[in-house]
């Protein structure tokens, strides 16, 4: 999809039309979530998910119905939405760093939680603890 003068590319995990035609995007997840409430929280906090949206409403000239993340180790699924505020908010985060790639801006930004997930986390000299 288009991104101002970048380009996005990528892959949807997964586009489903329920009986009534809605359209659910679901992005699978290898992380244990057993909490309904925090599937959830995950769901909507999701820059993913978002990114999908985005995309099918540029393919599609509308957003879709429902965004989920479906985390395999428990089977449990967070749902969503795709609103206006989130699809805004994704697109500047999304700006925000095509920017910085292309000024060269690789500073370290470590916090415990995108160091927690980084499979550099160990060897990495900035990780946050």
């Amino acid at each position: 999809m288009p991104l101002g003068g970048d380009r996005v590319r990528g892959r949807y995990d997964r586009v489903d039309r329920d009986p009534d035609g809605r359209v659910i995007i679901t992005d699978y997840k290898s992380s244990d979530v057993r909490d309904p409430a925090t599937a959830n929280r995950r769901a909507r906090e999701s820059l993913q998910l978002a990114i999908y949206a985005l995309a099918w409403e540029a393919q599609n000239g509308r957003i879709p119905d429902e965004l989920s993340l479906h985390f395999l180790e428990s089977g449990l699924v967070g749902r969503s939405s795709a609103s206006p505020k989130r699809l805004a908010r994704a697109t500047e985060q999304m700006t925000t760093a095509a920017a910085g790639i292309r000024a060269g801006n690789f500073e370290p930004n470590p916090s415990p939680g995108r160091c927690g997930f980084c499979p550099y986390r160990q060897i990495c000299p900035d990780a946050a603890p």
